[in-house]
């Protein structure tokens, strides 16, 4: 039995998508300022996160994204700077939309290749990702645009939605995917704010770029400083799995939005996640023999660095528990470097840990299932 490929819609860009700045567009020029907008809920209960939405998103809808980022940042804290962008379905509407956003790119030297001009205005992100959410709310097997965090050469970064349709009551599954979703990329978030890393230099004379160059530039001088890209997915989805579901149950974030959906019991938990993609694991490894934690990105499934990656995080939680990761590793990667914090937070180097889990990986799946039952790893 397979996860739904809806369910790993999430984030599939994820940190890694080049993060830019921005050359203003011709069509920002008649952006307007976003404006508050007065809904139900109080404003003293909005999250501290700057949130833009698309002018077609209704104020309930906006509440409940609202509401989201709320919990999200009760769990981990607001994270300076950050921005989401929530698109909507009209595509005129993401035009005004995109004008907004190229504004505050200039404004904020955090400038962006989504503001460049181009002839065919369907190509513009925000509105390629209302015709995709047109498209991927008319059926269950239309997964629609991939939400992505990009981050900023400094310790921040803004995320881009597409339509909530879970939230919107107006898709045929739960609202609790947009509800991970948002988590997810709010994760990633607290990760580079967590990272801290110092905007980097790449050469001399890189002062004299301009525009979004100048600022993707520096971004990208920092990847080799990051953790693999199956650690950091791999923990955005245990931590946002784990923590989503918890605060559903506690009544912090809206489950109202829940009515007419199929099956809301086939929203997996973290443990029902693992159980699903038990069975990926043995498809991938069939296919690749040679497949290692530390080579994944040699494999041509996209899906590898999510599907391992929540595992290997699993391996590391049930023996460190899920303080460590932002309380040790992570403080640690700015002095250190990604592969001494780990050593110091997990007491083990990545080589042995590499070595131990592609072990443990390749077990019987009846030795891995009596793993996640053992290991209670939805219990913390």
């Amino acid at each position: 039995m397979k996860l739904h490929k809806k369910y790993l819609s999430i984030a599939l860009i994820g940190l890694i998508c080049l993060p830019a700045g921005c050359g203003q567009g011709e069509s920002a020029q008649s952006a307007i300022p976003p404006a508050p907008t007065t809904t139900t809920l109080p404003a003293d209960q909005y999250p501290k996160t700057q949130i833009y939405f698309a002018p077609d998103i209704d104020p309930m809808v906006q509440d409940r994204v609202r509401i989201t980022v709320a919990g999200a940042e009760e769990i981990w804290g607001p994270v300076n700077d950050l921005e989401i962008w929530v698109t909507g379905l009209d595509p005129d509407a993401a035009l005004t939309f995109r004008d907004e956003f190229c504004v505050i790119r200039k404004k904020t030297e955090t400038e962006s290749m989504y503001c460049d001009y181009k002839a065919d205005k369907n190509t513009y992100l925000f509105v390629d990702f209302a015709n995709q959410s047109k498209e991927g709310g008319k059926t269950y097997e239309d997964d629609g645009p991939l939400a992505f965090f990009n981050a900023f050469s400094k310790p921040s970064g803004y995320i881009v939605m597409p339509y909530p349709h879970g939230l919107a009551s107006k898709w045929p599954v739960p609202s609790e995917i947009d509800q991970i979703t948002i988590f997810h990329e709010y994760f990633h978030a607290v990760q580079e704010a967590a990272r801290n890393l110092s905007e980097a230099k790449p050469f001399a004379d890189y002062e004299l770029m301009t525009g979004w160059m100048k600022e993707a530039t520096k971004t990208f001088f920092k990847y080799d400083l990051l953790e693999p890209r199956w650690f950091m997915e791999g923990l955005a989805i245990a931590m946002s799995e784990n923590h989503v579901l918890r605060l559903r149950k506690e009544g912090k974030i809206d489950v109202e939005s829940d009515k007419g959906t199929y099956n809301p019991d086939l929203i997996p938990s973290l443990s029902g996640f693992l159980y699903e993609t038990l069975y990926e694991v043995g498809e991938l490894l069939e296919a690749e023999p040679n497949l290692r934690l530390k080579t994944l990105s040699d494999s041509e499934n996209g899906r590898t660095p999510y599907v391992f990656g929540i595992w290997a995080i699993n391996y590391l939680m049930v023996e460190n528990g899920p303080d460590v990761f932002l309380n040790n590793f992570y403080p640690a990667i700015q002095e250190l470097g990604w592969e001494k914090a780990f050593s110091k937070a997990f007491g083990k180097s990545i080589d042995q840990f590499y070595t131990d889990f592609d072990q443990f990986i390749r077990q019987p799946q009846d030795d891995l299932l009596q793993f996640l039952i053992s290991s209670r790893v939805d219990s913390w």
